[in-house]
């Protein structure tokens, strides 16, 4: 398996963040900050297992942090 990285950050994307994320069980590294993005964080996010850090910063996410999150070991 490889590692991957997703940095989209300073697109003004729109929406949510998809509950399809979880399907992104090989990404290290998550920026999707600075964009226009609603919503929560989906519970889904805990699925990605070998997640080590997620940037969301400057969006319009809102609500709780899912408890998920806590099964992120980044290993």
């Amino acid at each position: 398996m490889h590692r991957a990285d997703l940095f989209l950050q300073s697109n003004q994307f729109t929406g949510a963040i998809p509950t399809t994320i979880g399907e992104l069980g090989n990404l290290y590294n998550l920026n999707i900050s600075d964009n226009k993005i609603a919503g929560t964080v989906p519970t889904q996010i805990g699925m990605m297992s070998k997640l080590r850090d997620a940037s969301m910063f400057q969006n319009r996410i809102g609500g709780r942090i899912p408890g998920e999150i806590g099964y992120l070991t980044g290993r």
